[in-house]
């Protein structure tokens, strides 16, 4: 929210869509919800397809200037900002990504038990993320991460800009690329704000205010959007339900990417943060190519 107010005090309107529970993941059922995988979609993929309906809205409104449209995130809204940029190149002019760029085996191979936003089937052998933000060129890229972020490895964010600039460089638009350091960790502060601020409003050819940047008045947590969530939303499996029209039954990952017995629920090394059960049916669907093997009607 900072962020979109520095972005206004600078004359550029900021959209921040809460898109299926990236803000309120409980209310929204987001964190588990493995009938969207058993319907053979992905809780990723919901985002980004609302996110693109989300662009065309924009660049049908003529309040906005189609030639000067970007789009920003860090964590989900990295990971949210890296397929949609990939994918809708032409809508947008510039890109900053942060908290996300790294490797889609690592994230895969984290023994954790991951949202669900986190899961991508069979993407790992298949494709990698500079691959995705190379396909962003030549529109101008910044790429940015925090030296304390504990949750990805500063080795493989530079990695991940490195392979990223041979792709720029291939596209003739090796100075469109830029990729910073910040202190800190995982999450935004009022440096980075600053400096995605300025990356936009160059970018824009909009004069730069550090003034508007300043930091606000600290202000209580904000209250959820909407308390109790109705009664007649939809949830994203009956989302993804209505859109292909395969209802699954499944109430755990497990359920679809079922693993050996020794990680049955209930059983694994109490170091690990989460079933083992859990833990493995992540591997098996990142890893997976198709459709679960033992899809519910």
């Amino acid at each position: 929210r900072w962020l979109a107010e520095h972005l206004a005090r600078n004359g550029i309107a900021a959209l921040i869509p809460d898109s299926i529970g990236q803000g309120e993941r409980q209310p929204m059922g987001h964190t588990r919800v493995p009938g969207v995988f058993g319907s053979g979609l992905s809780l990723q993929g919901l985002i980004v397809m609302e996110t693109m309906a989300w662009l065309r809205w924009i660049h049908a409104d003529p309040r906005f200037d189609p030639a000067r449209i970007g789009m920003a995130g860090n964590s989900g809204g990295g990971t949210l900002t890296l397929f949609t940029s990939a994918l809708c190149r032409e809508p947008l002019a510039a890109v900053a990504c942060s908290g996300y760029p790294s490797t889609f085996e690592f994230v895969a191979r984290k023994e954790k038990r991951l949202c669900h936003c986190n899961l991508l089937p069979g993407l790992v052998g298949e494709l990698e993320m500079w691959q995705l933000l190379g396909c962003v060129a030549p529109r101008r890229l910044f790429l940015f991460q925090g030296r304390e972020d504990h949750l990805f490895p500063l080795d493989l964010f530079w990695r991940t800009v490195a392979r990223t600039a041979n792709a720029y460089e291939e596209a003739g638009a090796a100075d469109a690329l830029q990729a910073e350091l910040f202190p800190g960790g995982h999450s935004w502060d009022l440096e980075r704000r600053t400096a995605l601020c300025r990356f936009f409003c160059e970018r824009f050819a909009v004069p730069f205010s550090a003034e508007a940047v300043l930091e606000p008045s600290p202000e209580p947590p904000p209250e959820p959007c909407i308390s109790p969530w109705p009664s007649t939303a939809l949830t994203a499996e009956a989302l993804a339900a209505r859109l292909t029209g395969t209802r699954s039954e499944a109430r755990t990952l497990p359920d679809l990417f079922p693993s050996s017995p020794a990680a049955a629920p209930g059983s694994g090394n109490r170091f690990l943060r989460g079933e083992i059960a859990e833990i493995a049916a992540q591997f098996a669907l990142f890893l997976k190519k198709n459709r679960p093997e033992t899809p519910f009607p």
